[in-house]
């Protein structure tokens, strides 16, 4: 494959504190734009205030605005897994929006899974400072 794209979105403003927010499954990041959850996450006085927050939302591998089998490849798309998913993002984050830290990262269905969190979570891009206790 020449290229991969990963489709994003963001709130806020660069100067914000960045924060990863990953879509389910079946989804794209659109699914967390809507009133149900931005409005609820993203407002002023929210978890995630876009007023002090730099939200990225990007869109998985095979979902939304992200190259997918239905791009024209079709059978000929490289097989992928989350770990590629996961590195991909990273990859975003890293070379793509030049970030090397971030304050949170969460995520409902698959972008929320523990183990692929965990996995996200790596000691290279979140400090355990920034992991709030529950």
């Amino acid at each position: 494959m020449p290229e991969l794209r990963v489709h994003y979105t963001t709130v806020g403003e660069p100067s914000g504190q960045p924060v990863l927010v990953l879509h389910g499954t079946s989804v794209s990041a659109a699914s967390v734009l809507t009133p149900d959850f931005a409005g609820q996450m993203f407002g002023p006085g929210q978890p995630l205030d876009a007023a002090k927050y730099y939200v990225i939302i990007p869109d998985s591998i095979g979902h939304g605005g992200s190259s997918k089998p239905s791009d024209g490849l079709r059978t000929k798309f490289p097989k992928y897994d989350y770990a590629d998913m996961v590195d991909a993002q990273y990859r975003l984050l890293t070379e793509g929006l030049g970030m090397h830290h971030v304050r949170l990262i969460i995520g409902n269905s698959m972008g929320g899974n523990p183990g692929d969190l965990a996995f996200r979570a790596d000691v290279r891009f979140v400090s355990k400072a920034d992991i709030p206790a529950s």
